[in-house]
């Protein structure tokens, strides 16, 4: 995995300088993002924590004991169905088992968390659109189906509707945004890190969903990195229906690159968890990014350069987006 990182950062060539936290930190967070929690702690340990991020040492330290102890088990009525998804993460995330055996048990406990009808299957997504409806109709909001490379369980209680105008690149969009709060599961990535990393929203049939703990509003990182992001997954998904997702995140980090007020920083910070494979489709669009944008910009540090050359990868990509989607194959990022 480090030789991913280095030749990533020589591709940026002057990038490299802001990037000041250690490598084995890199691969640390990297390795999280991947949900691959053994690497991730093998990698800590070859770091130094004095000169480290507060919130990385209580991460690190929080995953350590999480994952050394026995099972932290959810209590009351949901217990049976959250319990099923943290066990079958923390046995693929300490690769413990294979996935195959990993998945046939936690159908297995679900399947007997969930209360007879209809929906009984052998089929994976069927039990998971079971574990989602069954969620619902106790009064929980709930993702449920695969965000890659796991089987995903996001729930939650409360929901607060709120409308924005989001200016992208070629339009200005309105956008129903819906704040998540109270959280019961926050997902797989979430767990892996103990909240260090997590989703913090996502786009569908038109809304946009923020989790309400990651945000504040008023800042860079809600206007840029989550509303402009998402809004430009919202108008692609309009645009190029079925496009590939590593393909939606190129595309929505060019916005944010565009529009951050420190865009080299972002670049580089893109490109220290950046590695190829669609398995990661956020990682895949963050190396293809970093490769083509290291390319075309030039100058060290001349945000006006870095966002010129971003805008014209988001211009080419809507070309080659167009025609993927319209040819059938709904990718255009080498594999």
């Amino acid at each position: 995995m480090r030789k991913c990182v280095f030749a990533t950062i020589a591709t940026l060539g002057w990038f490299a300088s802001p990037v000041s936290i250690a490598t084995d930190l890199a691969t640390f967070h990297r390795a999280l993002l991947q949900g691959d929690v053994r690497t991730a702690l093998q990698a800590y340990d070859g770091t130094s924590t004095d000169d480290l991020p507060d919130k990385d040492v209580a991460a690190a330290t929080c995953i350590r004991e999480r994952f050394a102890a026995p099972l932290d088990r959810q209590s009351g009525t949901l217990g049976p169905m959250v319990n099923a998804y943290r066990q079958y993460w923390r046995a693929l995330m300490l690769n413990s088992v294979s996935t195959e055996a990993a998945e046939a048990e936690l159908f297995k406990r679900l399947t007997a968390a969930l209360p007879s009808g209809p929906w009984q299957t052998e089929d994976a997504p069927g039990v998971t659109r079971a574990v989602r409806a069954e969620l619902e109709a106790r009064g929980y909001h709930a993702v449920t189906g695969v965000t890659k490379p796991y089987y995903e369980l996001i729930v939650w209680e409360q929901e607060r509707p709120a409308d924005y105008v989001v200016r992208l690149p070629t339009e200005d969009l309105t956008v129903h945004v819906v704040f998540m709060d109270r959280f019961i599961s926050g997902g797989w990535l979430d767990y892996a890190s103990c909240g260090r990393f997590g989703v913090g929203g996502w786009a569908a049939n038109d809304v946009l969903y923020a989790a309400a703990p990651r945000y504040d509003t008023d800042t860079e990182q809600f206007r840029v990195n989550y509303l402009a992001h998402e809004g430009q997954h919202a108008a692609d998904l309009r645009r190029y229906p079925g496009l590939d997702q590593a393909e939606l995140e190129y595309r929505a980090k060019l916005v944010e690159i565009i529009y951050a007020s420190k865009p080299y920083e972002l670049l580089a910070r893109f490109a220290t968890t950046a590695q190829p494979g669609r398995a990661v489709p956020h990682a895949h669009a963050q190396y293809w990014l970093a490769r083509r944008l290291g390319n075309a910009a030039r100058e060290p540090r001349d945000r006006d350069a870095i966002r010129a050359a971003a805008r014209a990868l988001l211009t080419e990509s809507a070309d080659n987006a167009r025609s993927a989607t319209e040819s059938g194959t709904n990718r255009f990022l080498p594999d």
